[in-house]
């Protein structure tokens, strides 16, 4: 069964990465960003990535326990963020029939 919620969620997912990815990333490497942030802070990409994650985690539980609603960023654009956060990682080691455990 086709989940059209699910199929939109992720079209807007890949609308808001491509308009992004023009700001952050440079010479035709979509990792760029985190891969420099990695060299500057010393740390692995995955680490990067796994910061940025917790972030995000952390600005939804914020919010959940917020009783003023958000002046800037929506629960929902956090939730956005953090999956794509979360594909660009899974893509970054390898994309699509790559099981290695890394």
């Amino acid at each position: 069964m086709k989940n059209e919620q699910f199929t939109k969620f992720l079209a807007k997912m890949q609308a808001i990465h491509d308009r992004k990815n023009q700001d952050y990333s440079h010479k035709g490497n979509p990792y760029s960003n985190f891969q420099e942030a990695a060299v500057a802070a010393g740390v692995t990409v995955e680490e990067v990535f796994l910061v940025l994650i917790g972030i995000k985690l952390s600005r939804l539980n914020v919010l959940r326990h917020s009783e003023n609603g958000p002046l800037n960023e929506s629960a929902q654009d956090t939730r956005r963020d953090l999956a794509v956060y979360a594909a660009l990682l899974a893509s970054y080691f390898g994309g699509e029939g790559d099981d290695d455990i890394r």
